[in-house]
């Protein structure tokens, strides 16, 4: 934490600045090296198409959501994303339900049209959803869900530091 704040100040601590950030590469390395083998097992076939951009913006979304440098929170963070994206009760079911029900009104796709149909907009929404919570977060809690303490030490001390500055900078009558 020291280094991330200021590298210069943590070495004159006497905090070995290099081999701490090799050592925090390792470590990172390493979790990849493990978790490797485990994603080829569960997958069969590990290839660069099973890493698509929407996943990395997945992962931000569930750390942004539950609040970083927070462990529990960024795992309630992905849960609740797990649940919102993918296990909405009968959302699937009920949007089928629907486009057939409506088909000869166009929400279903049966000829070789411009629009996708129905069921296909919906799960369209989820990019939606990946934009509006990370920026609904930033807005109304920056912190997350659950923030750190540390965290949320650092965002009010910013916070002060930033009122003190505007106050010192308008001029007194």
């Amino acid at each position: 934490m020291a280094i991330r704040e200021d590298e210069v100040a943590a070495a004159a601590m006497g905090i070995n600045t290099v081999t701490t950030k090799l050592l925090a590469f390792a470590i990172g390395a390493s979790f990849s090296g493990f978790a490797a083998p485990i994603t080829a097992r569960a997958f069969g076939l590990v290839s660069p198409d099973s890493f698509l951009f929407v996943v990395s913006i997945t992962v931000l979304v569930m750390v942004v959501l539950g609040g970083m440098g927070n462990i529990t929170g960024v795992i309630v963070g992905a849960i609740a994303i797990y649940f919102v994206l993918n296990k909405r009760p009968g959302f699937a079911a009920e949007q089928r339900r629907v486009a057939r029900k409506r088909g000869r009104l166009g929400f279903i796709n049966k000829t070789n049209g411009d629009w996708p149909g129905l069921a296909e907009e919906a799960r369209r929404l989820q990019f939606l959803l990946y934009g509006l919570i990370p920026g609904r977060m930033m807005l109304l809690r920056p912190q997350g869900l659950f923030p750190s303490r540390v965290r949320e030490q650092e965002l009010k001390h910013d916070a002060v530091v930033e009122e003190e500055t505007v106050a010192e900078q308008v001029p007194a009558k």
